[in-house]
């Protein structure tokens, strides 16, 4: 819902609740991946996490949820 190359922010949240890494970014081109980058230790523990992006306004425009399983 974002044009190409708008400003964003995000957020990984831990299945807890906790909000494990933020960053900033830019709406990608239309058709394109959003690709971002954690560091390893952002995500310690299995469960269901959420990335969440916002605009500039801080409006949540997109969530993401996703599981995380270790051997």
């Amino acid at each position: 819902t974002a044009d190409p190359g708008v400003p964003l922010t995000y957020q990984v949240t831990a299945p807890g609740g906790a909000i494990r890494h933020s960053g900033a970014t830019q709406a990608p081109p239309a058709g394109s991946p959003l690709i971002v980058v954690l560091p390893n230790a952002a995500i310690r523990e299995t469960g269901a996490w959420v990335l969440l992006l916002r605009n500039q306004q801080g409006a949540e425009i997109a969530r993401y949820p996703f599981s995380v399983q270790m051997n």
